[in-house]
């Protein structure tokens, strides 16, 4: 999965949208970035034929189970976009655990799009 970053990560104590996340302190950072299954993008062919390339940056709740929920597009080439959320919404992480327990939380989301792949 070279190229892929999650960058930020904010755990969800309650609710399954962006405005119920509330930040937390705690002892040491619990490890909720592990991507387990990756669905990598497809190239829109019109985005090639015109040499469109860049990043899409995304939003995304992750739940308990890992499973990817609410999707909210940060920035990104418009013809870029469907093909970035419909491989985001095929990924799974590993579980987070907060002092054992399984916790939903916020990812954000680079997807690269270059010519070269």
């Amino acid at each position: 999965m070279p190229g892929l970053s999650a960058i930020g990560v904010t755990l969800l104590l309650a609710g399954s949208g962006f405005g119920a996340a509330q930040k937390i302190r705690v002892g040491s950072a619990p490890d909720c970035s592990r991507l387990i299954h990756y669905g990598r993008p497809v190239y829109p062919r019109e985005a090639k034929r015109r040499h469109i390339g860049g990043t899409v940056k995304l939003r995304a709740v992750v739940g308990a189970s890992g499973d990817i929920g609410k999707i909210e597009v940060l920035k990104g080439d418009p013809i870029l976009v469907p093909a970035a959320l419909q491989a985001v919404k095929m990924w799974r992480y590993s579980a987070c655990l907060l002092n054992g327990d399984a916790v939903g939380w916020i990812a954000v989301i680079e997807v690269p799009f270059t010519l070269t792949q």
